[in-house]
């Protein structure tokens, strides 16, 4: 079968509006990203291959929309292939082998998932996530790392890092992830796509994960099944990774079952936030990328922006100590501990007041939107040493920029904690939207992290390295845009906006 590339540079809206046309049906189309997967095995992003059942649901689609039937569409997406991240339950595929387990082939399917079969969308995989998914780099005994699809030896983020490679080398048009720390935002701002965590509540996370049988838990699991976390994450967000804000809308519209009404060009107000941690300071070059879009977007757009008022940073700060990722792993495990969720009440006390001080802030200076960093460096250095995760104390993770030139210097990995939770402590949406590439070097001699040997050679429109000499190459920028609880549709309709006007 010919394979017409532009397929792979469409909008998952565009590719539907074709289904729909009869210029394209959903079997060729589902070949097509089958194709590229099994083409490209060293991107290792489509970890979990479910192509018998996907090909028989297309052709199913197919009949579906045939003339001869009538032209009955399922839905929105009626016939698009698409993946979702590993962890996210999917009835007929075993979930959980990235953790090294083995769960029952689930009967259902998660709601979210279930919203977009009922939609009409084919699941034909999962895409890769670390173990447990407590890391910002994606790899794990069960199937490897995942590298940055822009440069082999960086990180592409996690832990929803297989979802936005997927979608930046186009095995497959859009993705369905989870972020609770960052795990959407992280990995789409280091890959250069779009990832998106609403507000918390609106995409159902029930059924989310797939309980283990009793007999298969071991004594040791840290993670209690038979909780009530697996019904509903107090902190998880499921959500939408996609090429474009056109694919944000619809991926919401369908997730949320909420119509979506985006504002009108230019109508909305920004602040920004930058430079708000002296201890934890942002990359100079990550750092000089937002400052560029930031002038772009206030050039363009004719008016000024205010910056965010420092009290509004010390009431963040105050919620992140020194050792925070120590501190965040001891309540992790207290609240593993809790069954009965004794810390509900305070911490929901607490979320409040932090709503109520953003509140204060975007009704005080008509702000829609504050845009910020979503992580303090570029794609870091791969680091895979098993064992070790985002909570593990004193991890080190190499960056290639720092305040004092181009060496390798070292961040502690509990800094990539604090520019995320800015929405997760208010459940304020928020949008990683890329903003730029900014040249790195290529080979960083005798700071070559474990696993960061060249094993992938690119060849979905990125650079094709060959690893003969040090050179330049390009990564890309992202920062987020927070805005008020329930104002997702506004958030999609600036991100549209930013990527139009400053054509990033």
């Amino acid at each position: 079968m010919e394979i017409d590339p532009c397929i792979y540079t469409s909008s998952a809206a565009k590719l539907c509006e074709l289904i729909r046309q009869g210029r394209l049906t959903s079997t060729e189309l589902l070949e097509a990203f089958i194709a590229r997967v099994e083409a490209e095995p060293h991107i290792n992003a489509v970890v979990v291959k479910h192509y018998a059942p996907a090909r028989a649901r297309a052709a199913a689609a197919d009949r579906c929309w045939s003339e001869n039937s009538g032209g009955r569409l399922w839905g929105r997406l009626h016939g698009l292939p698409m993946t979702v991240k590993e962890e996210l339950v999917v009835e007929g595929i075993c979930e959980g082998r990235v953790n090294g387990l083995q769960a029952d082939v689930p009967k259902a399917s998660c709601a979210a998932v279930q919203r977009l079969l009922d939609e009409g969308a084919i699941i034909f995989g999962k895409t890769n996530t670390p173990t447990w998914c407590k890391d910002w780099q994606t790899f794990n005994d069960q199937f490897g790392p995942t590298p940055n699809p822009h440069d082999r030896q960086r990180s592409c983020g996690g832990s929803s890092g297989g979802s936005c490679v997927a979608v930046a080398c186009a095995h497959s048009p859009v993705e369905l992830g989870a972020d609770v720390a960052g795990s959407i935002r992280v990995p789409a701002a280091f890959c250069g796509v779009l990832g998106m965590q609403g507000t918390y509540g609106r995409i159902p996370t029930a059924l989310w994960c797939q309980p283990l049988p009793a007999r298969e838990e071991p004594e040791t699991l840290c993670v209690p099944f038979d909780t009530p976390l697996i019904g509903a994450h107090v902190f998880k967000v499921i959500g939408p990774i996609c090429k474009s804000a056109e694919d944000l809308a619809l991926m919401n519209a369908v997730l949320e079952r909420i119509p979506l009404v985006a504002p009108e060009a230019g109508a909305f107000r920004l602040a920004l936030l930058s430079e708000v941690c002296p201890s934890d300071p942002l990359e100079p070059k990550l750092s000089d990328a937002v400052d560029v879009a930031w002038c772009r977007l206030r050039d363009k757009m004719q008016q000024e922006y205010p910056d965010a008022p420092r009290w509004l940073v010390r009431t963040v700060r105050k919620k992140f100590p020194e050792n925070f990722a120590q501190v965040s792993y001891n309540l992790y495990q207290q609240i593993l501990a809790d069954p009965d969720f004794a810390l509900l009440p305070e911490a929901s006390i607490r979320r409040q007041w932090c709503q109520a001080v953003w509140n204060a802030f975007f009704d005080a200076n008509g702000i829609d939107a504050v845009l910020l960093p979503i992580s303090p460096t570029l794609p870091f250095l791969r680091n895979e040493v098993a064992g070790t995760d985002a909570y593990t104390p004193d991890r080190i993770l190499w960056t290639n920029d720092s305040l004092t030139g181009e060496s390798p210097q070292p961040r502690c990995s509990d800094e990539y904690f604090y520019w995320p939770h800015f929405s997760i402590l208010a459940q304020l949406p928020s949008i990683s939207v890329p903003c730029g590439i900014v040249e790195v070097p290529d080979v960083l001699p005798g700071c070559s992290p474990t696993g960061a040997q060249p094993i992938v050679a690119m060849s979905s429109g990125f650079r094709d390295p060959d690893g003969s000499e040090a050179k330049p190459c390009e990564v890309p920028v992202g920062f987020q845009l927070l805005g008020r609880p329930h104002s997702d549709a506004w958030l999609v309709g600036m991100a549209a906006e930013i990527q139009r006007i400053a054509s990033i």
